[in-house]
């Protein structure tokens, strides 16, 4: 094991006093899901949505593989434009954020878009914090590369495979015609045709969103997560194992609700435990989903949030809603401008178009998530003032 850092040391001890925080607010979180049960919406899956999926993805996956047929010119621009649209939305951590809330804005039937935009805001906190005040007294410069290049992969990957079938969409619904046969071009799974047919007929928002879910964490997880660099690097390292303590791999959303004639900034979130679990990583993106669009005043005010708030690859200082104004903001949390952190990084280049057929299957991965079971725990990160306003629960009030 490499040596520790000195700063490990003095966090280390503190170890009892985090995890009796973490615990108390995990127990606050029960009570508090409990209590807004009744408020939340269940986020259900149409039966005879996910049947026809189902048994269009078998016909699809058991047939044999034939030769890829001749597509038309105009066509074959279509393809070099998704690419290059997509290549060009995907040079950095702003860059790819500002995207999906574009396509949300233009197509709010795209749950997936707008909880990718959220989740992806998150990834440039976290890239922002390693070159900030805290985590380079924690870890290494080695550690924070090896997680800064694991971060920017991981989300760079998924962009990569999830935005052009969002472009694709959009040009479907322009042009009014289908052109989900155009997948396998762009080196999607066989998996995801069907659900998108099914998406033009029925606009289940649930059932693509959890099929984006599925899709995209088995798509990085040969290519990142069993990867052997950033397994020994990134995964296998004590930081990253106790990494639910030091908040590196947390999701917030912030949301505001009305208050006394203006408004308050409120987080709502969770902390995934086990980053190297895939299943866990579906079912952490799916309770993430039945936050946003099951509690209506998160989904509301959360979209309040991001059309005030331009992303910027840094934490936005939530202290900003106080009246008046704090000015205890920590400064490595600028608001005025982009995190160099993020935006001069570009992603890494994407691999080739896969040739594979997909083996994804729906089967109980793609489930009705629901608001009530989604419990978890967050610190906000907030300037001082606020933070002693503010509990640990998954929802801050």
């Amino acid at each position: 094991m490499s040596a520790l850092k000195p700063g490990w040391l003095k966090w280390l001890l503190s170890l009892p006093q985090q995890a009796a925080a973490l615990l108390k607010g995990k127990a606050d979180t029960i009570a508090y899901s409990i209590a807004e049960a009744p408020s939340a919406l269940r986020l259900s899956v149409q039966k005879e949505a996910l049947r026809r999926v189902k048994e269009q993805a078998v016909r699809l996956l058991s047939a044999p593989a034939g030769e890829t047929p001749s597509i038309s010119p105009e066509d074959e621009s279509l393809i070099r434009w998704l690419r290059d649209e997509t290549a060009r939305r995907n040079r950095n951590n702003v860059t790819r954020t500002g995207a999906y809330l574009d396509m949300y804005a233009a197509h709010p039937e795209l749950h997936w878009a707008l909880l990718a935009h959220l989740v992806s805001r998150n990834g440039g906190f976290t890239m922002t914090d390693l070159k900030g005040e805290l985590l380079p007294r924690l870890l290494g410069a080695g550690q924070r590369e090896a997680l800064f290049r694991f971060l920017e992969r991981a989300n760079g990957l998924i962009f990569h495979d999830a935005y052009p079938q969002l472009l694709l969409y959009r040009e479907s619904a322009r042009s009014g015609r289908s052109l989900t046969r155009l997948l396998p071009r762009l080196g999607v799974s066989a998996f995801m045709r069907p659900v998108w047919d099914e998406f033009a007929t029925s606009r289940d928002s649930v059932l693509l969103t959890c099929a984006l879910i599925v899709n995209e964490q088995q798509y990085i997880q040969r290519r990142v997560v069993d990867n052997p660099y950033f397994k020994k690097h990134v995964l296998d390292t004590l930081a990253f194992k106790t990494q639910s303590l030091l908040q590196l791999n947390q999701v917030v959303f912030p949301y505001e609700v009305p208050e006394r004639g203006t408004s308050r900034v409120r987080l709502a979130g969770l902390i995934l435990e086990n980053f190297a679990d895939l299943a866990e990583r579906i079912r952490f993106g799916q309770r993430l989903y039945a936050i946003l669009f099951g509690l209506p005043d998160v989904a509301a005010g959360a979209h309040a949030f991001v059309r005030r708030q331009p992303h910027t690859g840094s934490v936005p200082i939530i202290g900003r809603s106080c009246s008046p104004p704090c000015a205890a903001a920590p400064p490595s949390w600028p608001i005025t401008r982009s995190s160099p952190a993020v935006q001069a990084r570009a992603s890494f280049p994407a691999p080739p178009p896969s040739t594979a057929r997909g083996s994804n299957t729906l089967g109980e991965t793609v489930l009705s998530p629901r608001p009530s079971q989604a419990i978890g725990s967050v610190t906000s990160r907030l300037c001082s003032c606020c933070r002693n306003r503010s509990p640990r629960p998954f929802r801050s009030t």
